[in-house]
């Protein structure tokens, strides 16, 4: 119930790198209380920490779960081949819509995120495709490119 709740609200936002890895960090620390975090006192550390591995990585093969980031950017792909398809309508329109090219001088307010929602799209659009990514979604096969999306934004 958290993860589709979380994913859901954050497909839409504009995430740094450090922000999509501390999403990991959160599910993580969401699996450790999940499973039981038990501290003893005369235990040390390193071996609570070992236990504790041990059995969130046990739960993890139990129940597989894909990484918040990687199911993240399944999300983000899906919905830019809907958004994509919609020729004509708000959303399509909306994203093919970029200010800082389309007006000149224009550029993000202080404290406003510098990237936008689509920025790992852009990228990975560019470099297969070169081309923008609501063009390339118009292609029968842009949907069997999701991995290879979800990879590439990974390791970007």
């Amino acid at each position: 119930m958290i993860t589709p709740t979380i994913l859901f609200g954050l497909t839409f936002c504009a995430m740094t790198k450090s922000q999509i890895c501390s999403l990991d960090v959160v599910q993580r620390r969401m699996f450790r209380n999940i499973v039981g975090w038990v501290r003893h006192d005369a235990e040390p550390w390193d071996e609570t920490m070992r236990k504790m591995r041990s059995k969130v990585e046990a739960a993890v093969r139990k129940y597989p779960i894909e990484n918040w980031s990687t199911q993240l950017f399944r999300r983000q792909f899906r919905l830019a081949h809907r958004v994509g398809n919609m020729v004509d309508s708000w959303p399509a329109r909306v994203c093919k819509w970029h200010p800082l090219t389309s007006i000149p001088g224009a550029k993000r307010s202080q404290g406003r995120p510098v990237v936008r929602w689509d920025d790992y799209l852009r990228k990975f659009a560019e470099k297969k495709f070169a081309d923008d990514w609501y063009v390339a979604c118009l292609d029968n096969h842009f949907p069997e490119w999701e991995n290879a999306f979800v990879h590439f934004s990974i390791d970007l």
